[in-house]
This record gives C-alpha cells, sequence and structure tokens, in this order.
C-alpha cells in the first residue's frame, strides 16, 4: 500500500526526545509519533506483515475508528464481546480463535485498565499478538505500571486527552522499520481547520472566567450541538470523519501540537482529572436516573471523563450542550461494514453511554455548576 512510510521516530528532534524522556509509557523499544492514533493501527499490521483475510479479534464495543484502520489493511475484523460494564470477555475471545487469528486488539476505555495478566500469556502460547489501544488512558497506570507496556504493540491519541488539535503515537516492543520513514507536515489548511474549535474552546474560558458564564455556554453549545448528528435506524451510521483517511498516513504532527505538548505537566493532568472526577462522583452518587459506568476510581487511573449510562441520552445530552457543558453521547453510530446482532452489550452501550467532561481545564466551581444541571435533568 502507498504511503505507509510514516511516523516521526522519537529522537530525532528535541521536543520529541523531551517528551519521550518525561512520559513513561512510552519508554519501549520502538516509537513513532503520528498524525493520528489509527495511522499507528495500520503500520504495525503493515510491520507484521498481517495478509488479507488473516483475523484480527476486536471488542464489539468500539469507536468505529480502529475497526475501519483494521479493514483498511486488509485484514479481516472478528469481534468479541464486552460486557455492560465495559469489560473484555476473555472466555468468548478464546472462543473465537481459529488458525486464521493473528492480533487480538484491546481497548483500555476511559482510562480504566482491562486486565490482561491471564489473556496475555494464552496469545503468547497461542503466536496471536496483541494491540493495546490506549487513545482513551494517555497518563492511566495498571497494576503492572503505564497502559501500553503489556501488549507487543500500543496506540495513544493526543488530542484525546490533551488540548492538541492533532498527533498519535504507536509504541512496540522489538525492532520496526529499518530505515527512517519519510514524512511531511500537515497541509496548514487542515491544521487551521483542526485548530478553530481549540481556540474557540480558550475564549470560551477566558468568557467564563471574567464572569460571563451565559454568553460562554451559548456558544459552546453551539458548537456541540453539531457535533455527530444523530441518524434514524437501529444501527445509524458512524460519522464520515471516523472512516480512514489514507492521506494522513504521510503526515507527521502539526508543529503547533508538538509545541503544545512539551509545554504540558503529566501529573498535573492526572491530578486535576482525577480531583474533578472524584468530585463529580461526591456529587452525584445518590441521584438517581442513571448508573455509573465505573463505581471506582483504582489508584493510578487518569480518566478521560466521567461515564454515566442514562435512559434518554439524546435528550440528556441536548440539555447539558444547552446549557454549555460539553457532555458527549460516546461512540454514537456504528461502522456499516459490521454486523451487530450478536452483542446487545456493546449495542446497549454505543446507545445509552453518556460521558461529562472532567478535563484539566475544569475548576471545581465548574464541576458544581455541571452537576447541579445533571441533577435537575435527573
Amino acid at each position: 500500500m502507498p504511503g505507509l512510510e510514516s511516523g516521526v521516530l522519537f529522537g530525532h528532534s528535541g521536543q520529541s526526545r523531551s517528551i519521550v524522556s518525561r512520559w513513561p509509557q512510552f519508554q519501549r523499544d520502538f516509537v513513532i509519533l503520528t498524525y493520528r492514533a489509527r495511522v499507528g493501527i495500520v503500520l504495525i499490521l503493515k510491520d507484521w506483515n498481517i495478509q488479507p483475510g488473516e483475523e484480527v479479534l476486536m471488542p464489539a464495543y468500539n469507536c468505529g475508528t480502529e475497526v475501519d484502520s483494521v479493514l483498511w489493511s486488509g485484514a479481516k475484523v472478528v469481534f468479541y464481546r464486552v460486557d455492560r460494564r465495559a469489560s473484555a470477555d476473555w472466555h468468548d475471545v478464546k472462543s473465537r480463535i481459529t488458525d486464521r487469528t493473528r492480533v487480538l486488539y484491546v481497548i483500555h476505555y476511559f482510562g480504566w485498565p482491562q486486565d490482561l495478566s491471564e489473556i496475555a500469556g494464552f496469545c503468547k502460547q497461542k503466536g496471536i499478538r496483541i494491540i493495546e489501544d490506549c487513545a482513551l488512558c494517555l497518563f492511566s497506570c495498571g497494576s503492572q505500571g503505564p497502559l501500553g507496556m503489556a501488549g507487543d504493540a500500543a496506540v495513544f491519541s493526543f488530542p484525546k486527552t490533551l488540548g492538541v488539535p492533532d498527533g498519535g503515537v504507536l509504541t512496540a516492543r522489538g525492532a520496526m522499520m529499518k530505515k527512517e520513514p519519510l514524512l511531511q507536515s500537515p497541509p496548514r489548511k487542515e491544521s487551521l481547520r483542526k485548530s478553530l474549535p481549540l481556540i474557540k474552546r480558550a475564549f470560551v474560558r477566558r468568557l467564563e472566567a471574567a464572569g460571563v458564564y451565559g454568553f460562554a455556554a451559548s456558544a459552546l453549545s453551539k458548537s456541540w450541538r453539531r457535533r455527530k448528528p444523530q441518524q434514524d435506524g437501529e444501527f445509524p451510521d458512524m460519522p464520515a470523519s471516523y472512516y480512514f483517511d489514507k492521506k494522513m498516513v504521510d503526515w507527521r504532527p502539526s508543529r503547533l501540537s508538538l509545541n503544545l505538548l512539551a509545554q504540558c505537566s503529566p501529573q498535573r493532568v492526572v491530578d486535576v482529572r482525577r480531583r474533578n472526577y472524584q468530585a463529580v462522583s461526591d456529587a452525584l452518587q445518590y441521584v438517581g436516573g442513571f448508573e455509573f459506568l465505573f463505581t471506582e476510581l483504582p489508584e493510578g487511573v487518569c480518566p478521560l471523563g466521567f461515564p454515566l449510562v442514562v435512559n434518554d441520552r439524546k435528550r440528556m445530552t441536548e440539555a447539558l450542550n444547552q446549557a454549555g457543558i460539553a457532555a458527549m453521547a460516546f461512540w454514537q453510530g456504528y461502522h456499516r461494514g459490521m454486523t451487530w446482532d450478536e452483542f446487545p452489550e456493546a449495542r446497549f452501550l454505543k446507545d445509552h453511554l453518556l460521558v461529562l467532561p472532567i478535563h484539566q481545564q475544569m475548576a471545581l466551581e465548574h464541576i458544581g455548576y455541571m452537576t447541579q444541571c445533571v441533577k435537575a435533568l435527573s
């Protein structure tokens, strides 16, 4: 496939070295910076010489971008069960392994780790490689250390956790790619398009700090109402932007993203997100009308957001967006190339999960305002 010599080797620039030296999850044999996390999936499957028709086991609860990346590489996707608490069913995984199975793909949801202790040894015996999807858990750790270190490879996303327009990481065990990939910067028009939402949110937060919250809420809600329109039908298609775009395999992260990443303090991000998560939990634990997806915040978890299982997600999402709260109907929509009838738990999550923001730009007064709005809707 053309254009697959992608990525930026860490260590080939001062900015890259500074990131590696501070972030322990990137201390692996091979690390590449890509424009998007999904590019890393294509790269690692190519490097492992996964052939058309060979199978990649993937969780039925997924975004769809990772599924389309695997399909674009030529591999066959086989779903496995994930329960209503977003835990992978390893028994179901084992039952779906065939002589064509080459890769097990595992997603760590919202910062919470999947337990790989048993399945990793099983896959090693079977000669099956593991890819950890850490797009939602950039700074999370499990009992064995930073997430992304247990499998044979891992992919990460910067924009999911940090205020940057683009950037992903592929890490792998062992050597890959014998020569340095050739890259080009993303087009300026593309970088500007990705940066505009960040500029708007920064402006809105300045208004909030100045006490002009009503106008700020109105401005923010308008931007979120335009996001991911719901479609009719039992399995509405996922947004077009979720499907793989081959042009991005030749791009490295933008200069803006690299400059912003160099200023990031991972420990502050972890501390503030955990503080905000706990504040939401304390405020909503006795409120009816919804369920917490996770009942505890384990040590080491850096939560992406606060996931709630709600009955009428559309109503609650729209009401919170109107109030200026960037609540998300998470991963709504289905990849049109897959079938879903066999996985009711994954469909339940895709249709009922709402995620409240708890990111590092939110102060406790913002959390208090948000939880009051949620209580009013319950």
